[in-house]
């Protein structure tokens, strides 16, 4: 699907509100996010303010502030890349437990750090150029296919988890290039 801006750079600008719109940003600050991310529901592009505006409001699923410190907690552990962070990040949410299978708990958390690139990444991540949806997939499959996985998240993880991915998609299809650290920055 084509960007409904009319320029890169415009595109850059619909990603940016849509990913403050649609998962992470909002789910920081107004402990919600849509139930249905799609461009449909994203509804229009303001271009005096660069900005996609949210109609259907109807469709948002409410985030506990408990759920919103934790995945602050993994954010931030994501964007310094602290393993260790993010570990203790996992078993908080649910991601992983302390019994799990030490090298299943590994591969949940290499998944993660992999994952978390655009986090990490100083100044604008290009999620056209990316090969990341690639990379994590494979480590996904090759968990599932070998020892597989101890446990299902949370049922709200396994939403929000794809509320981001999506989100990730979206960006990619729109080949945008966004600065994570300045639409998270805040939030985190």
């Amino acid at each position: 699907m084509p960007c409904i801006a009319a320029s890169r750079s415009a595109c850059s600008a619909t990603s940016r509100a849509g990913i403050s719109g649609t998962s992470g940003a909002a789910a920081f600050s107004f402990s919600f996010t849509t139930a249905a991310g799609t461009l449909s529901h994203l509804g229009l592009f303001d271009a005096a303010t660069g900005r996609i505006a949210l109609l259907d409001f109807g469709a948002t699923e409410t985030v506990t502030i408990e759920r919103v410190e934790q995945l602050r907690r993994l954010g931030r552990a994501l964007r310094d890349l602290d393993a260790a962070r993010v570990t203790a990040a996992a078993v908080e949410a649910g991601f992983v437990a302390v019994e799990d299978p030490p090298s299943q708990t590994q591969a949940v958390i290499d998944m993660m750090l992999t994952a978390g690139e655009p986090l990490a990444h100083q100044g604008p991540y290009d999620f056209g150029a990316s090969d990341l949806f690639g990379r994590v997939f494979d480590l996904g499959r090759a968990q599932a296919m070998g020892e597989g996985y101890a446990r299902t998240p949370p049922a709200d993880l396994l939403f929000l988890q794809r509320k981001f991915v999506g989100t990730f998609m979206l960006c990619t299809r729109l080949k945008a290039r966004v600065n994570l650290a300045e639409v998270f920055g805040r939030h985190l």
